[in-house]
């Protein structure tokens, strides 16, 4: 049997996108989302996913839009003057290194402040990053420039 997976991007943007993809899981229209842990709505992400337990939910990193999760000074080369991401045109030279702390600092993020509600044990899927390899496949795409 074959299954179709639609799913609704930016869950965590705001509360207004967030109760767009719930009202659009709720109508069958969607079956997982993906969350944005650095922006104003990811508090309000957690909780209605809590109210949702059948809506699969995933994480959108994100190094473009928005402030980071890390310590800016950890990440120099992502952000711009005033703290915020490059946005995806934006010219500047992305460090491996730096994407690297983001990508583990969003990761922990989403596990720290979900408390095992996507995260359960009988999920052989989920590992960290680190454990899965991430730094190495990050690392075999070379130098990340705009």
């Amino acid at each position: 049997m074959k299954h179709l997976i639609i799913n609704a991007d930016d869950f965590g943007l705001s509360p207004g996108v967030n109760q767009g993809i719930v009202e659009a899981y709720q109508a069958g229209g969607i079956s997982s989302t993906t969350v944005m842990v650095n922006m104003p709505g990811f508090t309000d992400a957690v909780r209605l996913a809590s109210l949702h337990p059948g809506l699969g939910v995933g994480l959108h990193f994100n190094l473009t839009y928005g402030r980071p999760v890390s310590d800016p000074r950890l990440i120099p080369s992502l952000i711009q003057a005033d703290g915020r991401f490059h946005s995806i045109g934006g010219n500047c030279n992305r460090e491996l290194r730096d994407i690297e702390i983001e990508l583990s600092a969003q990761w922990g993020r989403l596990v720290g402040s979900a408390h095992g509600l996507w995260l359960a044990s009988d999920s052989p899927g989920w590992a960290s990053p680190s454990a899965a390899g991430f730094s190495e496949r990050v690392r075999s795409y070379g130098t990340v420039g705009s």
